[in-house]
């Protein structure tokens, strides 16, 4: 899970900008157009970035995570234990989630090595409200990755809700883990692993 996790996450550099998008083509170029600026942000941050977690860690929020749908990324990881869990619970995972992301993700970011990215075209049709962008990490013509990002228009902007790489899911990898430490410990006992593991 820890190598599909950073891999996930060290792809979601490319994925968005500030663009709002109506159509899945949109949501396409969306992802190209953001690749040129992020990957001049992690070249021009270079060795500051690994001696400055903090700095590192505000270029994940400001340039990936306002991308995401952690609300239902949240539900849908915690299937039928979201029910269960009080209104408090549910906003202390939302948030622990997206710190365990960021975390891990500002690590991952700094092992990227430069490949080409290839993006095959959206899934869907004009007036889609759901689409698939597939794109394929490119080394020496050789395909070293495939990552595909399932978006929806939320508020006539593209946000992710899942990610799978190489055909494994992001959602299905934490939806197990997380229910089997549910039914250890809880859901307490979950937000305290979380909690830990975001201080590391």
């Amino acid at each position: 899970m820890k190598s599909l996790l950073k891999t996930t996450l060290l792809l979601f550099v490319f994925a968005f900008s500030g663009t709002t998008a109506a159509t899945a083509e949109d949501a396409q170029s969306v992802i190209r157009n953001a690749a040129d600026t992020l990957l001049t942000k992690i070249a021009e941050g270079g060795d500051a970035l690994k001696k400055d977690p903090a700095r590192l860690n505000a270029l994940v929020n400001e340039s990936v995570i306002p991308y995401f749908d952690f609300k239902r990324m949240s539900q849908w990881v915690l299937g039928g234990h979201w029910k269960e869990a009080s209104e408090e619970q549910q906003q202390q995972f939302i948030d622990r989630f997206k710190g365990l992301l960021v975390n891990t993700y500002a690590t991952a970011l700094l092992e990227y090595t430069d490949q080409d990215i290839e993006y095959l075209p959206a899934e869907g049709n004009p007036g889609d409200w759901k689409t698939v962008i597939t794109t394929r990490l490119t080394k020496g013509g050789t395909v070293t990755t495939s990552i595909s990002y399932k978006m929806h228009n939320k508020d006539e902007s593209w946000k992710v809700y899942d990610v799978t790489v190489d055909g494994v899911s992001l959602i299905k990898t934490y939806r197990s883990s997380f229910d089997s430490k549910v039914k250890e410990s809880g859901i307490e006992g979950l937000l305290t692993s979380l909690a830990a593991k975001n201080k590391i």
